[in-house]
């Protein structure tokens, strides 16, 4: 063990000799100091640049400590790395003013050119520019050889700590190469100890880890279409063949790849596809849908596997249907200002119609995206134009489907004409333009938003109809005599389909009525009846079961119970009917007037009860009979020697809903009088 030792000898002349030993034992792990021991070795200054040492590692070490100097304090991230910069390990540290030593414990690898430095600049630690006499050996395993700015300056690290690691070092090469570790030579996998000589004689131990990786070789069978390429490495290949590339594998080993391609024909190439369908039906390429007019590319894959593109030209016909022109038409008409608003208008539609174009007022030049949303702000369809100063009519081309509360607007603030009905009014909404409605807008009944004069197209035809109650229409194979909306599909010309869209309404004929004179119309026998229809209509004309003058005022002289019919034409051609009874009764003249001043008969019509009242003053024999129309005797009451008032009841319920008549036979004559059973 280390110590002074002193023992005592017997010379050859038999003398005492004293010998004093002082004993040093050596470790081959123990640290080894060097490079600039300190700053009055070599002086220099204060540094904050970025600069390292440069190092040579013979044998895995461990560079454990440094003595660095800073001028404030600090933070610091020290850094090991490789001859290209790539940092192997770190550690950061607070320095403060003075000097300190610090502890690094970066592993060194088997290495030239290592790098010992820091991360950042502005580091403030102490560099030497004068006593520098490189290199600076670490017994045989490490020195520091240079520094990065030359051999005339030492950067930062001085009274280094190295010893060598006690940790195995892991090597890897290739098949063929190999590794020195002293006088020993590796060729082969394996752990491997070694024990050299340090610098103080002692011995050394370090041991190895050695993988050698084989070289690989295999081959890379391709298949691909024309037009395409295979990559290998940096090579690029499009034609069948075979191919040799030596590539490194992870381990940095030669690989060497045998490509064998083959490159084959597209069978289906490319086509065109030129189709023409009603608009309505769908082509489907692969599989894509397509509805609308446009040129689509397809990619399919042929028999082969390869790429078969398809270019598809689609135009959709349909019948001949013609456009109708509606909304506000001009600014004129509907003034208000440009508005920066992200207003929209309201649609519902019925049929599948086409928005084609409209007029649009602009305040500047700039590009507007217009746009057909759906009920909830969806995107149906848009169209981008540059709209320049003033008016302008531009296309559209949105096609509406059936539906409620579409939006037709912009995507956002564009300066665009709005028409506003000022506070407190409205426009006339709705407007409607065939089968589509303009309800509103998002800002309510007094705006309205940007799109003037639309010209919608309904992929139907427009067929608005009205007829007289009772009257019919056909259409196609169809009879409609109610009101309502109809359609039917045709075939047009092109074998398209042909839609025609039936609004069908009823004409609003004036009320007809008749009136007469006397009122209620009743007569008697030899007297006229003055008939008079309601105005309003263009012609009449009166019957009974034979025709009279065509006039609207009938006069006439029944001598029955009549019944009398008119039909009014207004001036949409309708024809309206109404009747009427007109009832004669047989009046007997010179008969008592007294009795006749005094007879009452209620209700007449009626559906039960008839009351008959009456009064004499003269006492009489009286009779009261009904009869029905045919002579039948229903009832009958005698009164001997009446006088006074008169007033019974009859209860007909009983009998059939018919004409009746009531006779009242005095001493004077006979007094009928007709009954109406309902």
């Amino acid at each position: 063990t280390n110590g002074n030792y002193s023992d005592t000898l017997i010379s050859s002349l038999g003398c005492d000799s004293i010998i004093n030993t002082n004993l040093t034992t050596l470790f081959s792990y123990n640290s080894v100091f060097g490079g600039i021991t300190d700053t009055t070795v070599a002086s220099g200054g204060f540094y904050n640049s970025l600069q390292h040492q440069e190092l040579d590692c013979y044998m895995p070490s461990e560079i454990v400590s440094a003595l660095v100097y800073a001028q404030d304090t600090n933070t610091i991230t020290f850094e090991l790395r490789t001859n290209n910069g790539s940092v192997l390990d770190d550690i950061t540290l607070q320095v403060l003013p003075g000097a300190q030593r610090i502890y690094l414990n970066f592993e060194m690898p088997i290495a030239t050119n290592l790098q010992l430095g820091i991360a950042a600049s502005n580091s403030g630690l102490y560099r030497s520019n004068q006593g520098v006499n490189y290199p600076y050996d670490f017994d045989n395993f490490a020195a520091i050889t240079g520094s990065s700015a030359g051999g005339q300056y030492y950067y930062f690290f001085y009274d280094v700590e190295i010893r060598l690691s006690t940790q195995p070092t892991h090597y890897a090469v290739c098949s063929g190469d190999s590794i020195h570790v002293g006088n020993s030579i590796y060729y082969t996998s394996g752990y491997y100890v070694d024990s050299l000589t340090s610098v103080g004689g002692c011995d050394s131990i370090v041991y190895t880890d050695l993988a050698v990786h084989p070289h690989v070789s295999y081959s890379n069978i391709q298949t691909i279409c024309s037009g395409e390429v295979t990559i290998v490495g940096s090579n690029v290949y499009d034609s069948t063949g075979v191919y040799v590339d030596t590539l490194y594998n992870a381990f940095g080993c030669d690989s060497v790849v045998t490509t064998i391609l083959t490159v084959l024909n597209i069978s289906a190439s490319t086509g065109t596809n030129n189709q023409t369908i009603c608009f309505g039906d769908s082509v489907s390429i692969g599989t894509s849908v397509y509805y609308y007019d446009g040129v689509y590319n397809d990619t399919l894959q042929s028999s082969n596997g390869c790429d078969s593109i398809v270019t598809t030209t689609l135009v959709t016909t349909f019948a001949a249907y013609g456009s109708l022109n509606g909304g506000i038409p001009d600014t004129v008409s509907a003034p208000g200002g440009f508005s920066n608003y992200n207003g929209s208008l309201l649609l519902d539609n019925n049929v599948m119609s086409i928005l084609k174009s409209a007029t649009v007022y602009a305040l500047d030049t700039h590009s507007v995206t217009f746009e057909l949303r759906d009920d909830n702000g969806l995107v149906l369809q848009d169209v981008t134009h540059t709209v320049y100063p003033g008016q302008q009519r531009l296309n559209f081309n949105f096609v509406i489907p059936v539906g409620t509360d579409f939006e037709l607007g912009t995507d956002g603030n564009h300066m665009l004409y709005r028409s506003s009905a000022g506070q407190g009014n409205s426009w006339p909404y709705p407007f409607n333009i065939g089968s589509v409605s303009i309800t509103s807008s998002n800002a309510g009944y007094n705006y309205y938003y940007f799109y003037y004069d639309l010209e919608i197209m309904t992929y139907a035809t427009i067929n608005n109809q009205y007829i007289c109650d009772g009257d019919s229409i056909v259409v196609a194979n169809n009879i409609y005599d109610t009101t309502g909306t109809f359609l039917d599909t045709l075939v047009a010309t092109n074998g398209c389909d042909s839609v025609i869209y039936t609004d069908l309404d009823f004409y609003q004929s004036p009320p007809l009525t008749i009136g007469s004179i006397p009122n209620p119309p009743e007569i008697c026998l030899g007297d006229s009846i003055i008939l008079e229809a309601s105005s309003g209509f263009v012609s009449y004309t009166w019957y009974t079961g034979f025709p009279f003058p065509t006039s609207q005022i009938l006069i006439d002289d029944p001598t029955q119970d009549t019944r009398y019919f008119v039909a009014a034409v207004d001036s949409n051609g309708c024809v309206t009917r109404e009747d009427i009874w007109v009832y004669v009764d047989t009046c007997i003249s010179g008969i008592n007037n007294e009795l006749f001043n005094h007879l009452s008969i209620y209700p007449n019509p009626t559906n039960s009860i008839v009351n008959i009242q009456f009064s004499m003053e003269t006492k009489q024999d009286i009779r009261i009979r009904l009869v029905n129309a045919i002579g039948e005797e229903i009832s009958i009451e005698n009164l001997h020697n009446f006088s006074g008032k008169y007033c019974e009841q009859i209860n007909l319920s009983k009998y059939p809903k018919a004409i009746y008549f009531l006779e009242i036979e005095t001493e004077d004559g006979i007094i009928n009088k007709r009954l109406i059973l309902q």
